[in-house]
């Protein structure tokens, strides 16, 4: 597909990163480079760790927390929940930071955060 002429170029493809952090505010949306809400987002992040925990997703005892650089790949959970620990957080976070305006987005988010803990719970019970 040739998409000369249009805004979009292959060089503006961004890397996906590891940092749940970053990914977070790209889903709340805030830019990456603004730190000014850093500590209210770590809050509501560990927060919603402490939830998975509580699922049985990630480290049975001790609450999983994050720091600025804290990657996907140092929470502990079985490979195959990383993406839907992912859509759980990112989902989660965006509910309790920035709610939507929009009833039917905080209708879809809620329902996605819905079904993500019982595919989780279903998980850790019966597993794949």
């Amino acid at each position: 597909m040739d998409h000369t002429g249009s805004e979009f170029t292959l060089l503006e493809v961004k890397v996906i990163t590891m940092s749940i952090l970053e990914d977070v505010k790209k889903f709340v949306p805030i830019s990456v480079e603004d730190d000014s809400f850093d500590t209210a987002l770590i809050l509501h992040i560990n927060g919603l760790f402490f939830e998975l925990m509580q699922l049985g997703v990630g480290p049975a005892t001790i609450p999983f927390t994050i720091q600025n650089d804290s990657e996907w790949s140092d929470f502990e959970c079985l490979p195959e929940q990383l993406e839907s620990v992912k859509l759980f957080i990112c989902a989660k976070t965006k509910l309790r930071f920035d709610t939507p305006t929009n009833s039917s987005m905080t209708q879809v988010l809620k329902e996605t955060v819905e079904e993500i803990e019982t595919r989780l719970h279903w998980n850790r019970d019966y597993g794949t």
